[in-house]
């Protein structure tokens, strides 16, 4: 950057921002099963030809748990008939879901049930447990069946290490499957999605207006400001609250912000 050398020492301008590659956007839904290869390997590395890849209904998946191949207690999830084993969730993680979760039922009151950690089936291929999802409350509750994407008035998944693949692999999948909106709670402290910016505090992202190609509208949200649901216009929720914050947590957000490794960033 130029700088004025006329200008007293004091007076020199502040370098600029420092930003990291912005994360890159991918098709929704393609029928050749690009969604796998997000996750694992479907290529032969010596001769670069498409490997097989046997996938799963989600029938299938559930008879392979009454079968004993999946154990009760594996947290698993099934993404494009490939099943996936779940990130286990640190503190900062179980902390912000939950919190956000109270805050949700809180403000919504009992026309919607707020689920925490259980499953959404997106379509026969695609059933994920997903962090917060806010949906009707019909009689007699989900009993025969789990929600559909139909169902889900409200997403918030929480990213701390996720966030890249929330972003790359899931986001785009809520947007096809018509998730009218999707929150995602950034504890990564990698980049501002619009700015490409170094982040030095927990964001909200918001995701709206979903199309087969993913969201179209997209904003970011800091602690000082609030958001109202499209499904709920009466509710403002403040942000802080929904990603747990406390002054505390800032300080040392901005401290990790600032040691941060910028092309470490940009990886996750």
């Amino acid at each position: 950057m130029a700088v004025d050398t006329r200008a007293r020492p004091d007076q020199q301008p502040a370098p600029a921002p420092e930003r990291v590659p912005a994360p890159q956007r991918v098709p929704a839904h393609p029928a050749t099963g690009t969604w796998a290869t997000a996750l694992i390997s479907t290529t032969d590395e010596s001769t670069g030809t498409p490997l097989p890849v046997r996938r799963f209904t989600a029938d299938e998946y559930y008879r392979m748990a009454e079968a004993g191949i999946l154990r009760p207690d594996e947290r698993v999830e099934l993404l494009d008939g490939v099943v996936v084993v779940m990130n286990a969730n640190g503190p900062p993680h179980a902390s912000t879901s939950a919190a956000a979760a109270d805050l949700l039922r809180d403000r919504l009151g009992r026309a919607v049930v707020v689920r925490e950690q259980l499953p959404v089936r997106l379509d026969d291929s695609w059933e994920l447990e997903l962090d917060v999802a806010v949906v009707p409350a019909p009689h007699g509750g989900y009993r025969s069946s789990h929600p559909t994407a139909n169902d889900v008035v409200l997403l918030l998944e929480v990213a701390d290490s996720s966030a890249a693949v929330d972003r790359r692999v899931k986001l785009p999948r809520y947007a096809a499957a018509g998730i009218v909106e999707t929150w995602l709670a950034n504890l990564a402290f990698d980049c501002d999605i619009i700015t490409g910016e170094r982040l030095t505090e927990r964001v909200l992202e918001v995701y709206r207006k979903p199309g087969p190609d993913g969201y179209t509208e997209v904003r970011v949200l800091r602690g000082g400001e609030t958001i109202t649901p499209e499904a709920f216009p009466d509710v403002v929720v403040p942000v802080a609250e929904l990603l747990g914050e406390t002054d505390d947590d800032q300080a040392d957000g901005e401290a990790d912000g600032a040691d941060a490794d910028p092309a470490e960033g940009a990886q996750r």
